[in-house]
């Protein structure tokens, strides 16, 4: 799992991602929140933490993220009325932090926004099994069964996992473009074909290496041009 982190002020940076490190999640640290939606396209991110000096800052900052991105928002800022508090929650923050920041408290709802956001860790998911395949959360792995007696393991990125464990915990339906990019990267607004396009390339070359690229009907993962993907359930 991954955590982005804006701070602008280096030590408190460093202090936010030694704190954050302690929940298990990996942290991409930047000083400032430009090119956030290009950023979580590019890394799937599980929780984004924004530090701000004073509720104008924050309030922009809360609408132009919630713009974008639904990943789970921690804003850490200076005092605050309760008014302007409530204002940030309305606008989409999931969490207001006011400075000095209690470290364990911090740590402790960190840990809260990932078990409620999509941050849900994948050990904790279910294995999902079909006739051709079977996808295991714990290991972030696909178990191509090619016979009884050769099954074969292929690693799966996170981008990867989370699109086949979408497609596969919705199989036969067919998955917007609008709904995966949403699902998968995490933010709404107008699907970007482009973007899903070549996730699907690249995870069908993983796990239908063999598959009739003539025969769309053989494919695990089923394009329906200009409506969007499904997994494949037939035989």
């Amino acid at each position: 799992m991954h955590a982005l982190l804006i701070a602008e002020n280096a030590e408190e940076r460093d202090i936010l991602t030694q704190s954050l490190r302690q929940t298990g999640m990996q942290i991409l640290a930047q000083r400032e929140a430009t090119s956030l939606l290009d950023f979580t396209l590019s890394k799937p991110v599980d929780l984004v933490v924004v530090t701000t000096e004073n509720y104008t800052e924050a309030t922009k900052l809360v609408v132009s993220i919630r713009q974008q991105i639904r990943i789970p928002l921690l804003i850490i800022t200076n005092s605050l009325t309760e008014h302007e508090h409530c204002e940030l929650l309305d606008k989409g923050a999931d969490m207001v932090f006011l400075r000095p920041i209690a470290t364990r408290l911090f740590i402790r709802y960190a840990k809260i926004l990932l078990r409620k956001g999509t941050g849900l860790p994948a050990s904790l998911l279910d294995p999902i099994k079909s006739d051709a395949l079977e996808l295991d959360p714990g290991q972030r792995a696909v178990i191509l069964k090619k016979n009884e007696n050769d099954d074969h393991v292929v690693r799966l990125t996170q981008l990867e996992f989370r699109l086949l464990y979408v497609l596969m915990t919705n199989e036969g339906q067919v998955m917007p473009i609008e709904e995966l990019v949403e699902k998968v990267w995490g933010y709404t607004g107008e699907g970007n074909r482009d973007l899903v396009r070549g996730l699907v390339r690249r995870l069908r070359r993983k796990i239908e290496p063999d598959a009739d690229r003539k025969n769309v009907s053989s494919h695990l993962i089923q394009n329906l041009p200009g409506v969007g993907y499904r997994f494949n359930i037939e035989e």
